[in-house]
């Protein structure tokens, strides 16, 4: 089976986010838990600490363990937040469709992924935009 990993929606004020860092490489496998990159996105001053507060307590909703939300100054013009992406399903990492350093608004491909080991690396793209989503959960770092 094909799965999609792609931008996901952390907050609705969020509408994107840059690849900081992958921690995973095209053909390894995957599994629940498993850090697969990092993410980071631009934040208005004037929104960051309701934003900030906001990241907290869905995140404990959630039980996700938090390290720690990133102490934002009030007023600042701008701030980068930062988030890791954690695998919420199993799979093998076949093709990274946005490299470090990219950006890409919520929904947009990151990477590709099949369930089995038998399944072909070269996807065509109309398989690729119809597959499920691999599913992750955005922890803030």
């Amino acid at each position: 089976m094909i799965l999609r990993l792609v931008v996901p929606q952390i907050n609705r004020m969020i509408p994107g986010g840059s690849v900081l860092k992958w921690h995973v490489a095209e053909g390894q496998r995957v599994g629940f838990g498993d850090d697969l990159l990092d993410l980071t996105a631009q934040l208005a001053g004037r929104t960051i600490r309701p934003l900030a507060d906001r990241i907290r307590t869905m995140t404990e909703a959630r039980r996700i363990h938090v390290q720690d939300v990133v102490d934002l100054e009030q007023g600042a013009p701008a701030a980068t937040v930062s988030f890791r992406i954690t695998a919420s399903d199993v799979g093998i990492l076949r093709r990274i469709c946005a490299p470090e350093g990219t950006y890409g608004d919520v929904g947009a491909l990151l990477a590709v992924l099949t369930t089995g080991e038998d399944e072909p690396c070269e996807l065509p793209e109309t398989l690729v935009a119809t597959a499920s989503l691999f599913r992750v959960v955005p922890n803030v770092i």
